[in-house]
């Protein structure tokens, strides 16, 4: 995601389809070592840094003409691809205590170290939500220091991976290491600058960037949605989707951003929600919900099979007032328009997808607008 954007944006075109690396196997493998190895120096990264991380794996891979496993080393050194199993092979590991990961969610919360030392039952309590390493002592833990082997979708080797083992089998100088590397990566060579904005950056236009928040994604809801058992053939089907949307870099990041939506909405639940951002700098990010690139200046709200005007930002020229009814948009009818919309929404019931559908055809609240200079007329001409 950064000024070799153009070169590397326009390379990673040409070449769809002939990397050297399969995106699906190492998407697969990237899921199973980053949430069941236990590399300490991992257990704090959050989110947007597994992404990076992806992303970056990706990236080298493909320049340096590197495998699956080769890639993965790095985030464990056990890790193995191979062609037949080595499930139940003992692995050369370090002396001393084995640890598990034990996961609570998909990421860790960082807190600063001024709240962990003045609420230390407090940091414990909401750092326990997320991700921890666990001694493996009694019954209930996998084997220590054995291969468990798992068969790669496309390829069809098998990644082996060891889930219990010593804290010394990792490097945190290296790890360290990995994760700068990554970080500074998806800055220079994998994002570029916003045109009119130029102290953000924007990842949605390079295939690689796309592909570490896709691969993040995919495996988010395979190892953490707790009725994944009812849509996980459909889900693993679903994996060369994302990977297909992310390559296509022909597709306007708003298009791209509305795809993986409608990829998230097969998942019939309401407690599904993706938001897009716009990073500014290393750490700040600015997050909508509404993956539209225009926006009107009024709130709509759905009550009783109605589409209702709910506020109105001030100053904005716009005729409309409060519980004023929206019969067509653009010319065309409230309901036809609603149901385009539908295939974004993840939603329990055909109900709640047509009400969440309604009410996210404006983003007055989310966005928090009330001065019309971050609305504009295009949108509601």
């Amino acid at each position: 995601m950064r000024v070799l954007f153009l070169s590397v944006a326009l390379w990673s075109v040409c070449t769809a389809g002939l990397w050297g690396m399969s995106r699906r196997d190492f998407a697969v493998g990237f899921g199973i070592v980053k949430n069941y190895t236990p590399n300490p120096y991992t257990v704090e990264w959050d989110d947007r840094e597994w992404a990076y991380v992806a992303a970056y794996l990706m990236y080298m891979a493909d320049r340096e003409g590197k495998d699956v496993g080769d890639v993965l080393a790095r985030l464990s050194p056990s890790v193995r691809v191979t062609d037949e199993p080595m499930e139940g092979q003992r692995a050369d590991g370090a002396e001393g205590e084995a640890y598990c990961l034990t996961n609570y969610g998909g990421g860790s919360m960082k807190m600063p170290w001024v709240a962990r030392v003045l609420m230390p039952k407090e940091a414990e309590r909401l750092l326990s939500n997320y991700k921890r390493l666990e001694r493996a002592e009694g019954e209930g833990y996998l084997e220590a220091d054995v291969y468990y082997s798992y068969r790669l979708p496309e390829s069809g080797r098998y990644i082996n991976v060891v889930h219990t083992q010593a804290k010394g089998n990792f490097s945190e100088r290296e790890t360290e290491a990995l994760l700068e590397e990554a970080t500074e990566v998806y800055w220079t060579e994998l994002t570029e600058p916003i045109e009119g904005y130029e102290r953000y950056r924007q990842p949605m236009g390079n295939a690689y960037a796309r592909l570490g928040s896709a691969v993040s994604m995919w495996n988010d809801v395979r190892h953490f949605y707790p009725h994944i058992e009812k849509h996980e053939a459909e889900w693993d089907a679903r994996l060369a989707e994302f990977i297909a949307l992310a390559e296509d870099t022909a597709v306007s990041g708003i298009e791209y951003y509305n795809g993986q939506k409608r990829l998230l909405g097969t998942i019939d639940d309401g407690h599904i929600a993706l938001w897009n951002t716009i990073a500014a700098g290393k750490g700040r990010m600015v997050a909508t919900s509404s993956g539209q690139e225009y926006y009107v200046p009024v709130e709509l709200d759905y009550v009783d099979g109605r589409l209702y005007v709910k506020s109105v930002a001030e100053g904005c020229g716009v005729r409309l007032r409060p519980w004023d009814v929206v019969k067509s948009i653009d010319g065309r009818a409230v309901e036809e328009v609603i149901g385009e919309r539908e295939a974004y929404v993840s939603a329990a019931t055909d109900a709640a997808r047509h009400y969440k559908a309604a009410r996210g055809l404006t983003a007055l609240a989310e966005e928090g607008g009330g001065s019309c200079t971050r609305w504009s007329a295009r949108a509601w001409a």
